[in-house]
């Protein structure tokens, strides 16, 4: 380390851009980036704008669509061209009554176009929820994002709550380690020696060695032997010279440390004694090798960390090593108790207590010390492990230099020392990563693919290989699109789907003629795009060929877009019929058709007029007369143009535009339904200002126009009755009678006013005798009923209120009131037979009273002042005959016959001819007769 680099970069699919190898990137929502933008939606005129609530984050503001026929909405993301890494997809779903939630999304990627190469990656059934829906997923690379929402069967409107895709800028990272171990992964190395001319073996002492380090440890070779194996002596012969230098080194340092007591005593007179001798030619970098200290005097971390260690061990010092980011140094133990060594400087012993050497240490090479309270940063290693690390820098400068396969070997070499050095795994990824690409980018695609079919031999889950190597079938397709190879070209994705099944390169075969189409779309050869499609037709199979049917179908909606975008709306549906002849049965060519009238008329309108955008229905309506679609956005413009000028309380010009409109359309009805907003608007202001007769007399004429026109005929009875209420709600009853009486005047039909009328006579009748008493109420009836003496039943109505006046006044004990009142209310009763009929149940009301306490005299005294008030009312007497038989009664059943035979005897000189009355006295006296004898 030192010299060892971070972490390489990895190139990915857009051979352009570069990212960490490995990192911990935190997951966001990528729709929300702001590289991230609609860049094709299936809504005709889409834009960003018209869908930024699927993506705001805020479930409770749903984006609500209308949809027709069940036809999915698609919308495409886009990142700006960057590469985006996908890991969830979360979906908000809202429960309505107005819209329905979608029946089902599906997500897609593509690495090729927003047009063309995607690949399904979740397809789910969505139900509404509380919670969102999480869709978790293995992590997969796109350029562009396709999301498509099916609409449930049968509705109209689709809410969508929110959408989240759930991920990391950049391509897939490397998560995985080798599935192979490294003695088997030389094995597999074997097969990149095509792509770089070198025949690279593993010696038999280095087979040896890492056999021996199998468990971490070394037993059959030495600390020293192996640290000069791995600094490049391979030769056992070559080693024994660098042993006898290490040798006489190991004298010298004896006599060094001969007067130190304690193990730390020691190891700091080591280490400075190595720096006045073997490392005195100071610090370099990149100088790894334990050999080339001896050769040259120079080091770095690593090389004097391993020299150390090697002669702590022969001088019995318990010396380890300790790996942290980017660096390495050695670590002395004496017993529990241990100091670090930063064996780069001669202060180095210890450097925790002294802040002196750490500054040197950073200054001679660039790092920071890093303590032992933080672990979480360090490694603890042993000889192996250190020699592992001799290897792994040889690995990082021959990747520097592009000599990948000598690379790979050196990092396998550090890894079949030290199985937990992660670092070589994530850089021996990063190479295989790096190397394909560079070979790719070279246009050499046979070498790049063997060299990532390698990587993913030796790692098959890691996702940077696994879309790498999507991403070198796709380069070579696309260089061979280029040279319009076009054959070739699909040659080449036929292999990749055979090499990759389900990687989606079945279907990207289109991409063979969609791409050079996409590239005269750029420059604005719409036709010439628009040829690519049938000679592709013909050399597509099923799944592919639709594809590009539907680039094709969608050149004309993009093209007419593109047209529309510049206010050319006639060259728009010039497209657009194109489109219409090619694809008859394509239903979203009516509904763009319809989308750009709507447009069309609205900017005419808008900048020219009425007159305008009347023109352009005229003229859209002639040349599309059988688009249904294109007919009801004509209409919805003739409404929104008669709305329009109703807000502007422009009234007269709007039924003037109604007629014209509809005449337009030759629809009738249209004419009716705009002229009645008109008329509505018109009376809705003039109600609101309390116009009222002003609103009548507008629907008095729009009468004139529409006879029997049962809206309006409503609408006037409903202005009449609004007009009435907002006198009756204050209960200012003669003004809502005179409403009604106008209305008498000006109604052919007047039943409803009249049955108001008498309503309204009612209730002033009932507010003035609880205000005013009965006098005053029985004028006010009074002069009512002459005053409406045509209207059937007003005088019933009067009369109701004195029988309502008499009844609630008995019903209180107020006889003579009663008595007064129903006197006083005679002329509204219909006649002296009613007058005696409500008079007699007061009188009848009274007696009852003294009956039910047995005041028999009283109660037959009232019946008898009734019936002076009223002869011969039959009621009145049989209740008077029944209450003297009630009051004999009460004696016969005490069989106190003389006492009955007097009741009996005073009720006959009121009733002499009663024939109920002579029977019973009569039985009286017979059982008066047999009492006795």
């Amino acid at each position: 380390m030192c010299a060892r680099l971070s972490f390489l970069i990895v190139l990915v699919v857009a051979w352009c851009s570069t990212r960490a190898a490995l990192g911990d990137e935190k997951t966001v929502n990528l729709l929300q980036l702001p590289a991230a933008a609609v860049e094709r939606t299936s809504l005709p005129g889409g834009t960003a704008g018209d869908l930024k609530a699927l993506t705001d984050g805020d479930p409770s503001l749903p984006l609500v669509l209308d949809v027709a026929d069940g036809e999915p909405l698609s919308i495409v993301y886009g990142f700006g061209g960057g590469m985006v890494t996908l890991e969830r997809l979360v979906v908000a779903v809202p429960a309505g009554r107005d819209a329905a939630p979608p029946e089902r999304i599906e997500l897609l990627v593509s690495l090729v176009s927003p047009h063309a190469g995607f690949q399904s990656v979740r397809s789910e059934a969505l139900r509404p929820a509380t919670k969102p829906g999480e869709f978790d997923f293995k992590p997969i690379g796109a350029k562009w994002v396709m999301l498509r929402f099916t609409p449930a069967a049968k509705s109209v409107r689709m809410a969508i709550g929110d959408v989240g895709v759930l991920g990391h800028v950049g391509p897939p990272v490397s998560r995985y380690k080798f599935n192979e171990s490294p003695a088997r992964a030389f094995d597999v190395l074997q097969r990149l020696e095509k792509n770089s001319a070198l025949k690279l073996e593993i010696s038999r002492d280095e087979a040896d060695l890492f056999d021996d380090a199998q468990d971490g440890k070394l037993e059959r070779w030495s600390f020293a032997e192996a640290a000069l194996m791995a600094s490049g002596v391979p030769e056992a012969d070559r080693r024994k010279k660098y042993l006898a230098g290490l040798d006489e080194i190991e004298a010298g340092a004896r006599q060094a440390v001969a007067a130190a007591r304690t193990p730390f005593d020691r190891g700091q007179a080591l280490l400075k004694h190595l720096h006045s001798g073997p490392l005195a030619k100071g610090y370099v970098a990149k100088q790894t090798n334990v050999s080339t200290i001896l050769d040259e005097g120079t080091f770095n971390c690593v090389s004097s960390a391993a020299l150390y260690n090697i002669l702590g061990r022969r001088l019995d010092l318990d010396a380890r090593g300790i790996e942290v980011p980017d660096h390495a140094f050695s670590i002395l133990y004496d017993g529990i108790r241990h100091a670090d060594v930063e064996t780069t400087t001669a202060g180095g012993f210890n450097p925790a207590r002294d802040r002196a050497a750490q500054d040197e240490f950073t200054r001679l090479t660039g790092f920071a010390y890093i303590p032992d309270r933080h672990r979480d940063q360090r490694r603890e290693i042993g000889e192996a492990g250190l020699v592992a690390i001799i290897y792994y820098n040889h690995g990082v400068e021959l990747t520097a230099e592009k000599r990948y396969h000598e690379a790979l070997l050196a990092y396998f070499r550090a890894m079949s020392l030290d199985r937990e050095f992660d670092s070589a795994v994530k850089n021996a990824l990063a190479v295989l990563a790096n190397w394909g690409v560079e070979l790719a980018r070279e246009k050499k695609f046979e070498e790049a693919l063997n060299v990532v079919g390698t990587g993913l031999a030796l790692a098959p889950e890691d996702a940077t290989l696994v879309n790498n190597h999507k991403a070198v079938w796709l380069g070579w397709a696309n260089a061979l699109i280029d040279a319009g190879q076009s054959d070739e070209a699909l040659a080449v994705l036929r292999r990749a789907e055979e090499a990759i099944p389900g990687g989606g390169f079945a279907r990207m075969q289109s991409w063979v003629f969609i791409r050079p189409g996409e590239e005269h779309v750029k420059a604005g050869e719409w036709n010439k795009a628009l040829a690519v499609v049938e000679p592709g037709l013909d050399k597509l199979e099923e799944g592919p060929r639709e594809e590009l049917a539907e680039w094709g179908r969608n050149l004309y909606h993009r093209w007419a877009q593109s047209e529309q975008k510049k206010a050319r709306f006639r060259e728009a549906l010039d497209v657009l019929e194109k489109g219409v002849q090619a694809a008859p049965a394509d239903d979203q060519f009516p509904r763009h058709v319809a989308y750009v009238v709507q447009e069309w008329a609205r900017s005419a309108h808008e900048k020219d007029g009425v007159a305008a955008g009347e023109q352009v229905v005229a003229e859209v309506l002639q040349r599309f007369p059988q688009m249904p679609a294109v007919r009801q956005t004509a209409k919805s413009h003739c409404q929104r143009v008669v709305q329009e000028l109703i807000g502007k309380q422009r009234y007269d010009e709007a039924l003037a535009a109604a007629e014209r409109e509809g005449k337009l359309l030759d629809d009738g009805e249209l004419t009716r339904d705009l002229s009645r907003a008109v008329y509505d608007g018109w009376t809705r202001g003039l109600t609101a200002a309390k116009k009222w007769q002003e609103a009548i007399d507008v629907y008095t004429s729009s009468l004139t126009r529409f006879p029997g026109d049962k809206h309006l005929e409503n609408n006037l009875l409903a202005t009449w009755d609004d007009w009435a209420a907002s006198y009756s709600r204050a209960k200012d009853w003669p003004n809502a009678v005179d409403v009604y009486e106008k209305a008498l005047g000006q109604l052919t039909d007047t039943r409803r006013a009249e049955n108001n009328i008498k309503f309204f006579v009612q209730e002033w009748g009932k507010d003035v005798y609880a205000k005013e008493g009965v006098e005053a109420a029985t004028a006010v009836l009074v002069k009512q009923v002459e005053r409406f003496s045509t209207i059937d039943g007003v005088r019933d109505v009067a009369g109701a209120h004195v029988r309502r006046v008499v009844q609630d006044l008995a019903g209180n004990a107020k006889y003579d009131e009663a008595l007064a009142a129903a006197e006083a209310g005679k002329n509204l009763l219909k006649d002296d037979a009613e007058l005696a009929q409500v008079a007699g149940g007061v009188y009848d009301t009274w007696a009852g009273a003294h009956r039910a306490k047995q005041e028999w005299q009283a109660a037959v005294d009232v019946y008898a002042k009734g019936l002076e008030k009223f002869p011969g009312e039959r009621r009145l007497e049989q209740n008077a005959v029944a209450t003297w038989y009630q009051w004999a009664k009460t004696y016969m059943d005490a069989k106190d016959w003389p006492a009955a035979i007097a009741v009996y005897e005073k009720a006959l000189l009121q009733f002499p001819s009663n024939g109920v009355l002579k029977n019973n006295i009569e039985f009286c006296r017979q059982q008066l007769v047999k009492e006795k004898s």
